[in-house]
């Protein structure tokens, strides 16, 4: 899932760090910060992403990498809640998922399944993935010195937790 994710969205945050570090004539060292940053971000964000994908309350303002609500599940994509929702759910919240995955539903469905990601822990299990992403670039941004710049990359990854507080 990770491998999916840095492909879909780390790869391109990771090349346009890479791209302006390399445009702002800076330090082999700074160019691996900012890759560092750019992929960790790109993964947290797309983690995100798949997260909002599975919650009816935020589905039609999902406009992410022009998606449809719900698109991950009705195309039977694996993503890391539906996994996590898996490994912890029994038998028969399982076979519901596996009938949800990979077919159009519709909104009662949809929130009978955003109730199981929350009954088995995959909503907050998810959140934690993505700020344990969020910290290790915090951290990557953390090896620039103080400045503006430094503290709008801070504010920008912020953002990527911002479902906790909804």
């Amino acid at each position: 899932y990770i491998n999916r994710s840095y492909n879909i969205a780390g790869v391109m945050f990771d090349s346009i760090a890479q791209i302006t570090a390399i445009c702002a004539n800076t330090s082999n060292d700074n160019i691996q910060i900012a890759s560092d940053i750019g992929r960790n971000y790109g993964n947290a964000a797309m983690i995100r992403n798949d997260l909002i994908d599975l919650l009816p309350k935020f589905g039609e303002s999902s406009g992410a990498l022009s998606k449809k609500p719900h698109e991950d599940i009705e195309k039977g994509v694996w993503t890391y809640p539906v996994i996590h929702l898996m490994q912890n759910a029994d038998g028969e919240d399982r076979k519901f998922v596996m009938t949800l995955l990979g077919n159009k539903s519709d909104n009662s469905t949809y929130y009978l399944m955003e109730s199981m990601l929350n009954k088995y822990g995959s909503i907050n299990a998810t959140l934690d993935l993505i700020t344990e992403y969020k910290e290790k670039a915090d951290n990557s941004i953390m090896k620039f010195p103080e400045s503006g710049s430094r503290r709008l990359l801070l504010e920008l990854t912020e953002l990527l937790e911002n479902l906790r507080s909804i």
